[in-house]
């Protein structure tokens, strides 16, 4: 199911890039009926490239995708909005993405507390540090 996301991340980030060629002159795409700016070019080129190394990072087991993961979701819906017609329907990638973006933070951050403060003992091993008593 995770290679099944991982591919679905990734060819939700390539799809941006259709985007940014046309924003950024590089290319003409007929599919895209609506004008794309430079400046909106590099906002698709950004989502892309947050999304694919979302993706990424999912492979090589990082700890944190889900933060450049919902980086990539924000830019990428931000876009999306401004090209509606032509990209609505990648308004439901982002509700699938948003989900594991989610899903990623609730399992990663359940049960994390705050560290215990520790200093070191005259003897060098590390210990906690307790209030003091008061008799």
């Amino acid at each position: 199911m995770k290679w099944i996301f991982e591919g679905f991340l990734g060819l939700h980030a390539l799809i941006h890039l259709f985007g940014a060629s046309k924003g950024l002159g590089i290319s003409t795409v007929p599919q895209l009926s609506q004008q794309i700016t430079p400046v909106l070019g590099v906002l698709w080129l950004s989502a892309a490239v947050l999304l694919l190394t979302a993706a990424i990072c999912i492979i090589a087991k990082a700890q944190q995708w889900w933060v450049v993961g919902a980086a990539g979701v924000i830019i990428s819906q931000s876009v999306i909005i401004t090209s509606w017609v032509d990209a609505a329907y990648g308004t439901v990638a982002n509700v699938i993405v948003l989900a594991g973006v989610i899903y990623a933070f609730i399992t990663q951050t359940k049960g994390h507390s705050t560290p215990k403060p520790h200093t070191v003992s005259v003897t060098g091993r590390p210990h906690a540090i307790t209030p003091a008593r008061k008799d």
